[in-house]
């Protein structure tokens, strides 16, 4: 969390002093602020009860969940990407790759990073990944950007934050696209980004239902947004505004004005709860598919390691780490004891009584302590990667999920299954 403090001391004090030394004399505006909506649209792809957990016309539905983690938790999970679309299948008559079976990708934080340029470029746009995000300094670009006069004034406007600086970096990165130009789409995975609500603590998902009680359109809201606010981090980066226009739609009233999002690994670092409230929607006429498979990516690390081998004070940001990482270990125990019980439920009643479900969990942290293994573990939790890091972290993912043995028997499953008549 405070890596880029601990590794890059001089910068961070040239981030935080030079910012903080300013008062408020710019009065420059946010570049994005959601807008009122006449109408709320029903015609979309992101209103989850049009996109239910499977559909009539997929008998293989496969979802991924990448957790936070910065360009490490990107960069592991580009490596199950890989592997994906390289594992090709024959399911009902043809020849396809699991990859291009996925049909829905929740992202957190770094993991955002990865899974919105996925689902934006889809898998042309693998190979380009590393080169477009992964090999650069996101964060000396950022201090940079940050130091530009321009930027330097803006940010001394109580409206406008190192996050939008930010945010104009991952818009670059994502062509400037918008939530309108993935709902365009005939066909392809749907995207899930998860931030924090900082007033309340909970996860907040950019889906249209999380839109609609605030009178908005998510069509209109840049990629680059969400994903800034999903990976803004607490103190180095800023909370992100959105404004709820909810009385404008209806005569509820409302006790909360604006929202502020901060980094989702403060609710969600998993990107499960997501998919938690899509597995309430239930749609009666969809047809359950003969395989469900959801393979969660986690690459959060443990920076607590070493401090009970020591008899000296644990410093202040060992402390500080030390303290968020148990609450956010706790929230995911309780995530992932509630995914597992709601896949219980749902196998055990009619909907998933012919449904054949694989939960794959990959984490680096379990993976085996040795070599260039045990070197990953020790890769802190920023937007900074060497490139010989990077490209060990693409390979680890891609071995945890060639070799976790759950996937193992689901491709033979597969093969036995389309061997049976359709």
């Amino acid at each position: 969390m405070f890596a880029f403090i601990k590794t890059r001391p001089r910068c961070a004090c040239w981030l935080l002093l030079g910012v903080l030394a300013l008062t408020g004399c710019s009065s420059a505006r946010p570049p994005w602020v959601n807008a009122p909506t006449a109408a709320l649209p029903d015609n979309t792809l992101y209103r989850l009860a049009a996109r239910a957990p499977y559909s009539a016309q997929h008998d293989l539905t496969v979802v991924l969940s990448f957790s936070g983690g910065g360009s490490r938790a990107a960069a592991f999970a580009h490596g199950v990407l890989l592997e994906l679309a390289a594992t090709r299948i024959q399911w009902q008559g043809r020849t396809t790759t699991l990859l291009d079976e996925v049909d829905l990708v929740s992202g957190v934080s770094g993991g955002s990073v990865a899974a919105a340029y996925f689902v934006a470029f889809g898998a042309a746009g693998l190979h380009r990944f590393p080169e477009a995000f992964l090999y650069e300094d996101v964060e000396l670009q950022l201090v940079s950007d940050i130091l530009l006069p321009t930027h330097t004034w803006r940010l001394t406007s109580p409206w406008y934050g190192r996050s939008h600086v930010l945010m104009k970096q991952w818009d670059r990165l994502f062509e400037g696209m918008r939530y309108r130009d993935l709902n365009q789409r005939q066909r392809g995975p749907l995207l899930l980004i998860s931030a924090t609500d900082l007033s309340s603590g909970e996860a907040f998902v950019f889906t249209q239902d999380q839109f609609d009680r605030l009178c908005s359109d998510l069509a209109d809201v840049p990629l680059a947004y969400a994903v800034a606010a999903s990976s803004a981090v607490p103190l180095l980066l800023t909370p992100l505004l959105l404004v709820d226009h909810g009385p404008q739609c209806s005569a509820r009233p409302t006790a909360q004005r604006y929202l502020h999002l901060v980094d989702g690994a403060m609710s969600d670092n998993l990107g499960l709860e997501a998919l938690l409230r899509l597995s309430s929607v239930d749609d009666a006429t969809a047809r359950p598919p003969r395989e469900m498979v959801l393979i969660s990516v986690d690459a959060a690390i443990d920076p607590t390691h070493g401090l009970s081998a020591s008899d000296r004070i644990p410093g202040s940001f060992q402390v500080i780490d030390a303290l968020i990482h148990s609450t956010i270990e706790r929230r995911n125990s309780d995530t992932r004891a509630a995914l597992h019980k709601a896949a219980q439920q749902w196998l055990a009643s009619p909907s998933g009584a012919n449904t054949a479900l694989s939960l794959i969990g990959l984490n680096l942290p379990e993976l085996p302590a040795a070599g260039p293994t045990l070197a990953l573990r020790s890769i802190p939790t920023n937007f900074s990667l060497a490139r010989d890091d990077a490209n060990r972290l693409i390979e680890a993912g891609r071995q945890a999920l060639r070799q976790h043995p759950g996937y193992a028997a689901l491709l033979q499953r597969l093969q036995a299954r389309d061997d049976l008549p359709h």
